[in-house]
């Protein structure tokens, strides 16, 4: 069984975009973080139609998370963080947040602390966590829709839930305390701190995104979590 999906966006231009990372992202499906731990998957890809901007997976019988089952995501996720391998001793990830618009200097420390102390391993990430792209599976969780996928740590994965979670909170969806439930609820893998500055890096990702798709008020609200985080940060780090 095999579910097709075609690949739609305001422009042709960035839907080719979001095929060819969807394409990409298959080619290394034995390094998305789904396939490197116990209780997760991803979907295999099995055709691409590069004419049609249609992609053929393998079907998945589940259901999708809501934000109700939150607490049972951000418990999964926590659990896939301890599991996967921290980097091997001694390799620097420096240099992958160096260079970063979206993380000035000043927001780095944080994040450098918490790379240099925990060593996370980095894989390939989804790019785009939240329960609507989580199914529950018979034995397992399914994690959908990669394309937006890119190399990361699965704590930029919690902090993309955070970005959704903020937004659904501006939408009267979720609690007011939903955010913060991650970011406190993720702290035995990525300390409060680090949390927040991935989370303001995110948004302003996030952010350049929707300019580049025409949307001004989608940017806006992207940059508007961005303060939040910041904020957040502020009050944690002085």
């Amino acid at each position: 069984m095999i579910y097709r999906k075609r690949v739609h966006e305001v422009t042709p231009e960035l839907a080719e975009v979001r095929f060819n990372a969807a394409v990409t992202a298959a080619s290394t499906h034995a390094d998305h973080w789904p396939s490197l731990v116990p209780g997760w998957r991803s979907p295999a890809l099995m055709s691409a139609d590069a004419g049609r901007l249609e992609l053929c997976y393998e079907k998945v019988d589940g259901c999708p998370l809501g934000w109700p089952d939150l607490a049972e995501l951000l418990a999964a996720l926590v659990e896939a963080s301890i599991a996967l391998q921290p980097a091997r001793a001694g390799h620097s990830q420096e240099h992958a947040i160096d260079g970063r618009e979206e993380l000035p200097s000043r927001f780095r420390a944080p994040v450098t602390c918490w790379l240099a102390s925990a060593r996370p391993r980095r894989t390939t990430i989804n790019g785009d966590l939240h329960p609507g792209n989580v199914l529950r599976a018979t034995d397992d969780f399914c994690l959908i829709d990669w394309e937006l996928s890119r190399k990361g740590w699965l704590g930029e994965e919690i902090a993309g839930l955070t970005v959704h979670a903020l937004r659904a909170v501006g939408r009267g969806h979720v609690c007011p305390s939903a955010a913060e439930h991650i970011v406190y609820g993720a702290a035995p893998v990525v300390p409060a701190p680090a949390l927040w500055a991935l989370t303001r890096a995110e948004a302003c990702r996030q952010a350049q995104r929707e300019l580049l798709a025409g949307s001004q008020w989608r940017a806006d609200e992207r940059m508007a979590i961005a303060s939040v985080a910041e904020d957040r940060l502020g009050r944690l780090v002085p």
